[in-house]
């Protein structure tokens, strides 16, 4: 019995734990069905049965674990129902379904009999409690991730045995998602989350509900973000990435963390950590569940205790359970990284106390206080990314001790001119400094040398139109902008046009502004100077004075406080800005695309006048500096991207619909999902349908076998073709997926690094070579080649053997074809080209004739095989000066047309209107129009498909000679 079976024991009643302590439900089942209970099938038929089903629904994801694991009615229930739903599962193994039905209701009539409560008298009840007691500790023993350390006292009491209570949802991998977003509940859970939540939440709707990490609540939302029609419900649990609960994560699960954020940072993707860390969600009590964290380090299972907010004291339990140097720097440690601010420099007293004291010895060596430091408390120190500051030892030491100290230690985050500039002039946006104010605070905070701060690169002016941290406004002074992330918004800036905004106070900013605002509800126009006479009536009005600068300094004002577009000066309030900014987040997406979201609140945005999606986006670019505007999208998270959430929903299930996934992720353009389900790693599965490679079985053994035989094959010729690559183990793990899709999916993960594929054909890296190419590759190596044995050739680059008329193709482009079925090389034909031509020329009088027209061949030279249509049309095709063969698609029943090269023409459509336009036949008569474009040889069908309309229109206009 492994370790969740007896924490699912451990839960149960008393009377339920006996028995099951020692027998298993496999073996509890089988006994109950030798009792009489099996039907139509052997006990042993069912066991195996069950057997075969449990590993189908592990594998399929139907379930997270093995039936035999369900030990509660309401929770195997839901999984047995989907199982019963599974079409493809009785599809393909009819007959283990058909035993299924049966013995799943079986097993549902032994877990609601629970006949293991018969074993249990009073008689032995002590027993049981000693056998509960040995098996909790086992338990314990097994799975000390499971219950926090924090909470086990040393004495096994009440308050011990409540996180054995807890009962387990199901286990999720740390992803970029949980860090951040929050996570989805898996299917094969819904109904044990569901469980646990007070009252039903509909499609479309959200409740808070608790999760509590450690000993710490926090509340997060519970949304069912199922679409209308589904009656499967999706849970999304959801928080801000700047949350604490995400805050917390991020710490507990640094390591997982840390390799996304370097995966976001190279632009390769999310993706999943090779070392994967975990997390379980269990039930606590109605609308709270618990968190239990998993982390590799376990010093990160350490940080998920609470840990103190400021440096005054340890933690009592923690001070109790350890004692050393060491543990006390670990802590130290980890406060100093988690309260990162550059206000927080602590002096040796506060660090004495934060400690707990520190001994004499370590103020008496000078190693404590350099770089080189080995003593734990500076290497900690150092570990927090804080720098140990050189200073003279007796002098400190003494200073120490009368209690004047100085701070010695200081926090270095910024390695940079450019991220102490970028952090400068964020802290200080809007705002007007001095040089020697910026020089003080970021040589003091930050220590940059004065001579390496607010060089040239930083300014804005008419030699660098790239958008910088700094305006200089006057000589000496700059303007804090804040760092433009994309780099947009702001231009370069004439010295008049500084100088004019600086003239005007503050004082007289605000009541431009104040005007704007109030009298210009929808914009100023910039280029009018009526606007202009009606702000300066409105100044005097407000003021009881005249407005004292000319437009021209106006418009340098409204040019930097106001929002300018299409010639109009907007004055935006702060609230508006609030306000947009919470119709943004019900969205309920990090990344929406711009049109979408104008649509839904066109009307609120309208009466804020905000007339456009162009003018939404100047809005947002204007006043938001968290918030950007890529590629249509307004993006409210950093380093996320619509293919990121698309992503994200195949994690829910293996397979979607484009459909689908439209009203699923309605913040989506059309075209952005259609692009991304087009990209290398979504494959189509069937008409519409698509799933990711992630959700693919693609086993590591198979595919190393796949590369060997790839590399074998390219050693003995230039290509291999994936019809020779044993797929059947894939397609057995995959039947969802097409042949083409597990195809394409196996190239793409084993082989796309070193070898290229175009259709069915695999070669080296940079030798792309087409089926066409290869034919024809082959034809030119023979002397003659049958159509049976070269269209054979064809069908083996097929899955189906099915060949498509690439042969034909092969060979008119590199032999001749001298009859029905044998196409020869050019050296056994000579032909007379001018003769040929001068005999064509009989029959072609006009611009064109069908191939069929030439009905005697008694005028043209022999040719070194006797002469019939099919040579005629290989003539024409390579050889003729005069004519060229053209046709709809290349076929073998001579249908085509003999055209002269100097004729000037579009497309065969065109051929075919001229051709019906001098017929007689009725135009208006579609199928006489079809009988005789195919009776004289220019189409192989009696019909003219979709361009037949077209076709019609274009002969009926040559004949009226409108054209």
């Amino acid at each position: 019995m492994d370790t969740e079976e007896r924490l699912n024991i451990a839960s149960r009643p008393v009377e339920e734990q006996a028995s099951f302590a020692s027998v298993s439900m496999r073996e509890g089942f089988s006994e109950w069905l030798k009792n009489g209970n099996a039907r139509k099938y052997s006990a042993e038929v069912i066991l195996s049965c069950m057997d075969r089903i449990s590993d189908y629904a592990v594998r399929k994801k139907i379930s997270m674990r093995s039936l035999w694991k369900y030990q509660d009615f309401n929770t195997f229930k839901p999984i047995y129902n989907k199982l019963e739903e599974a079409k493809l599962l009785r599809i393909t193994d009819r007959n283990t379904y058909k035993i299924f039905v049966l013995a799943g209701k079986l097993y549902l009539c032994f877990l609601e009999e629970k006949p293991w409560k018969a074993v249990v008298t009073d008689n032995n009840a002590s027993d049981e409690e000693g056998n509960i007691e040995a098996l909790v500790e086992q338990v314990l023993k097994d799975v000390p991730a499971l219950i926090p350390q924090d909470v086990v006292p040393e004495e096994t009491d009440a308050s011990f045995q409540a996180p054995l209570v807890k009962q387990l949802v199901f286990r999720k991998e740390v992803d970029w998602s949980l860090l951040n977003n929050g996570f989805t509940v898996p299917q094969t859970a819904v109904d044990a989350f569901c469980s646990n939540v007070n009252g039903e939440v509909l499609c479309g709707n959200s409740r808070p509900i608790t999760l509590l990490v450690g000993d710490i609540d926090y509340t997060v939302t519970l949304s069912n973000v199922g679409f209308s029609g589904d009656l499967q419900k999706q849970l999304q649990v959801s928080y801000s990435a700047s949350s604490p609960i995400a805050a917390m994560f991020r710490r507990i699960f640094k390591l997982s963390y840390d390799y996304f954020a370097e995966r976001e940072k190279s632009g390769s993707g999310s993706g999943q950590a090779e070392s994967k860390e975990y997390a379980e969600v269990v039930s606590i009590s109605p609308d709270k569940y618990g968190l239990i964290c998993l982390p590799l380090s376990k010093g990160a299972q350490d940080e998920s205790s609470n840990y103190p907010s400021s440096p005054d004291t340890l933690p009592l339990e923690y001070t109790q359970q350890h004692s050393g140097y060491g543990n006390k720097y670990d802590l130290l440690k980890f406060w100093l990284r988690e309260n990162n601010s550059d206000s927080i420099q602590m002096t040796f007293s506060e660090i004495a106390e934060l400690v707990g004291g520190l001994p004499p010895s370590a103020y008496k060596h000078r190693a404590y206080w350099s770089n080189s430091d080995s003593h734990p408390f500076a290497v900690a120190w150092m570990a927090a990314g804080y720098k140990v500051v050189e200073c003279d030892l007796q002098s400190e030491v003494v200073r120490f001790c009368r209690g004047d100290v100085r701070n010695a230690y200081t926090r270095t985050r910024r390695t940079t001119v450019k991220e102490a500039l970028i952090e400068f002039s964020n802290n200080y946006k809007g705002e007007v400094k001095t040089r020697g104010e910026i020089i003080e605070k970021i040589s003091v905070e930050y220590g940059h040398n004065e001579n390496s701060i607010l060089p040239a690169d930083y300014e804005i002016g008419l030699s660098n139109r790239q958008p910088k941290l700094f305006k200089r406004i006057d000589h000496g002074t700059y303007l804090c902008l804040g760092y433009d992330t994309a780099q947009t918004g702001i231009t370069a800036l004439s010295r008049t046009q500084i100088d004019g905004y600086s003239l005007i106070s503050v004082d007289e900013k605000s009541k431009v502004i104040g005007i704007v605002a109030d009298k210009f509800k929808n914009g100023f126009r910039m280029s009018s100077s009526i606007d202009f006479e009606r702000f300066k009536n409105y100044y005097a009005d407000e003021y009881g004075k005249d407005f004292q600068y000319d437009a021209e300094r106006l418009h340098y004002v409204l040019s930097n406080e106001a929002l300018v577009f299409d010639d109009r000066a907007y004055v935006y309030s702060e609230d508006l800005s609030d306000t947009v900014r919470v119709y943004l987040e019900q969205m309920n997406s990090p990344c929406i695309y711009i049109d979408a979201f104008y649509n839904k609140f066109s009307d609120e945005l309208y009466a804020f006048t905000i007339f456009s999606v162009d003018m939404l986006r100047a809005f947002i670019e204007k006043n938001y500096y968290d918030i950007s505007v890529k590629w249509d999208y307004i993006l409210l998270q950093e380093g996320t991207s619509p293919s990121d959430l698309i992503k994200d929903v195949f994690s829910e299930r293996e397979t979607w619909s484009f459909d689908e996934l439209q009203e699923r992720l309605p913040c989506l353009k059309m075209d952005t999902i259609r692009q991304t389900l087009n990209g290398a790693e979504y494959y189509r599965v069937d008409k519409g349908t698509y799933t990711h490679i992630d959700n693919m079985d693609l086993p590591e053994s198979e595919g190393l076998k796949i590369i060997a035989f790839v590399g074998g094959k390219l050693q003995e010729r230039d290509y291999v073709t994936a019809n020779e690559l044993d797929l059947s183990k894939f397609m057995n793990l995959n039947p969802h997926c097409s042949f083409a899709a597990v195809r394409d999916a196996v190239f793409y993960k084993f082989l796309s690094n070193s070898y290229d594929k175009s259709g069915q054909v695999i070669t080296r890296k940079g030798g792309k070579l087409r089926v066409l190419d290869i034919l024809e590759q082959y034809c030119r190596e023979a002397d003659a080649v049958s159509f049976d044995e070269i269209n054979a050739f064809e069908a083996t680059f097929d899955p189906e053997g099915r060949t498509h008329s690439q042969c034909l193709i092969a060979g008119h482009n590199t032999m001749v074809r001298v009859s029905s079925d044998l196409f020869v090389s050019d050296g056994n034909v000579d032909f007379d080209v001018a003769r040929i031509d001068e005999a064509i020329a009989l029959y072609c009088h006009g611009n064109f004739i069908p191939l069929r027209g030439v009905t005697d061949f008694s005028l043209f030279p022999y040719a070194g095989y006797q002469w019939n249509l099919f040579l005629l049309e290989s003539y024409v095709r390579r050889f003729s000066h005069v004519f060229k063969y053209d046709v709809r698609a290349v076929n073998s029943a001579n249908i085509g047309a003999i055209v002269r090269k100097s004729f000037e023409y579009s497309d065969y459509d065109d051929i075919l209107a001229y051709a019906l336009a001098k017929s007689s036949v009725r135009l208006s008569d579609k199928e006489a129009v079809g009988d005789y474009l195919f009776n004289n040889g220019y189409i192989g069908w009696r019909n003219l498909g979709k361009s037949e309309s077209k076709i019609i229109k274009s002969a009926r206009e040559l004949r009226e000679g409108t054209v």
